[in-house]
């Protein structure tokens, strides 16, 4: 991925809940960045998207699930 994007995603971490990319390319990926889930559930004209559910634990946002669906 983008080394500028990674940077300033570590950098500012404690102000992010997660980080959604979606690009033409082929792939999918989850990965984490200190606390940060980087999520690319691929490109969308092969059908591909990502689900997210969020929920509220005490007073902050949290990621409940994460899930990659096709079309």
């Amino acid at each position: 991925g983008s080394k500028s994007i990674s940077n300033s995603i570590e950098i500012y971490q404690e102000n992010l809940l997660l980080n959604l990319h979606g690009h033409t390319h082929d792939a999918s990926y989850n990965d984490v960045i200190g606390s940060v889930k980087i999520v690319n559930p691929g490109p969308m004209f092969k059908g591909r998207y990502g689900l997210y559910k969020f929920r509220k634990h005490e007073e902050m946002w949290v990621v409940d699930s994460i899930e990659f669906l096709t079309v």
